[in-house]
């Protein structure tokens, strides 16, 4: 008699189904699926790998643009699955996996530069800032 239902506390689900059309329910599949760029480091969707990798790769060339000539470093490879492919979609979970830990380990040996001051590693841009500061081993004592 004009009372209204109390509404849940935030953060707790109800027995009643999900008002969320089909498609945005979770599915078994999980999370989305990422690739790790070779470049920056970064886990990107594989649907969208194309155009991030193209615009990293652009930065990359830029980044080492600004350098000496003696310095500057080539853009690095990207790694492939066993088959010499790309993944996309349809590449099995183990085998973006083991991808994503090549990739991973190219932008640390690849994309990485360290500070000839104190040996920490860097991205190009982050060194930059890093090197204004850095006095190796003079605060170590």
């Amino acid at each position: 008699s004009g009372v209204l239902p109390r509404r849940p506390p935030p953060g707790t689900t109800t027995t009643t189904a999900s008002k969320k059309p089909p498609h945005h329910r979770s599915s078994s599949f999980g999370a989305p699926r990422t690739r790790i760029c070779h470049l920056c480091g970064t886990p990107q969707l594989v649907s969208s790998f194309r155009v991030h990798v193209a615009r990293c790769r652009e930065q990359w060339e830029l980044d080492e643009g600004l350098k000496p000539v003696s310095l500057r470093r080539p853009v690095p490879k990207a790694p492939t699955l066993p088959d010499g492919s790309q993944p996309d979609e349809t590449t099995p979970a183990a085998a973006l996996e083991a991808f994503n830990r090549e990739a991973a380990a190219v932008w640390k040996a690849q994309s990485l530069e360290t500070c000839p001051h104190c040996g920490r590693s860097f991205h190009a841009r982050a060194l930059r800032a890093h090197l204004r500061g850095c006095h190796g081993d003079a605060f170590l004592g």
